[in-house]
């Protein structure tokens, strides 16, 4: 179950990708980043910490991807970051926080 809720916001973060004008191999890039911040939150989660706790950990975790790729890819961060961002945007967890 773990691996295919990843894998699922894998595909989410790169459907939003398309959907924002990102273009080429960034999309996949977007949606490895969408990926990281849902299995890092799952990870938290599983650890026991609180739901606002594992969104600031995992929000920071693809912060800090999307930094590092666009140096390496020579694009802007927001490129990656808002697209990588949105499985962590729907559902009541984020509004209550």
């Amino acid at each position: 179950m773990f691996f295919l809720e990843v894998l699922f916001a894998f595909f989410i973060t790169a459907s939003f990708a398309i959907l924002f004008n990102v273009r080429g191999k960034l999309i996949v890039y977007s949606g490895i980043g969408g990926a990281i911040s849902w299995f890092f939150y799952l990870l938290f989660t599983e650890k026991g910490y609180s739901y606002s706790t594992c969104y600031l950990l995992a929000t920071a975790a693809t912060a800090f991807y999307s930094e590092i790729m666009a140096k390496k890819l020579k694009t802007t961060v927001p490129t990656l970051l808002i697209a990588a961002l949105i499985p962590m945007a729907p559902g009541g967890g984020v509004y209550y926080t």
